[in-house]
């Protein structure tokens, strides 16, 4: 482990964003609290993972990727299935 950025947790709320982005460029952040080290700010992935889109080079906003998500759209059979004349009825009652 190389050098090692000690910073206050009252500091370190005022600069999340700044001490996330330092911490996935491979610099080491511990947030202390009173005085003592409470937390280690690291990458879950390795550093700067070509597999991962920087945030410079995201998708234009309003762009979908169909399929993306297959697990989270998943769709259960009953749905293609018709619906039954009593309950197609109380829609035009």
């Amino acid at each position: 482990m190389g050098e090692v950025t000690r910073i206050s947790l009252a500091a370190a709320q005022d600069q999340l964003t700044d001490l996330i982005r330092r911490a996935l460029a491979g610099e080491t952040i511990e947030i202390t609290r009173d005085g003592q080290d409470a937390v280690r700010l690291t990458p879950v992935a390795p550093a700067a993972s070509e597999a991962t889109p920087k945030a410079t080079e995201a998708k234009p906003k309003g762009k979908r990727i169909p399929g993306m998500f297959p697990e989270l759209a998943a769709i259960a059979d009953e749905i293609a299935k018709p619906l039954p004349d009593d309950e197609i009825d109380l829609w035009y009652k």
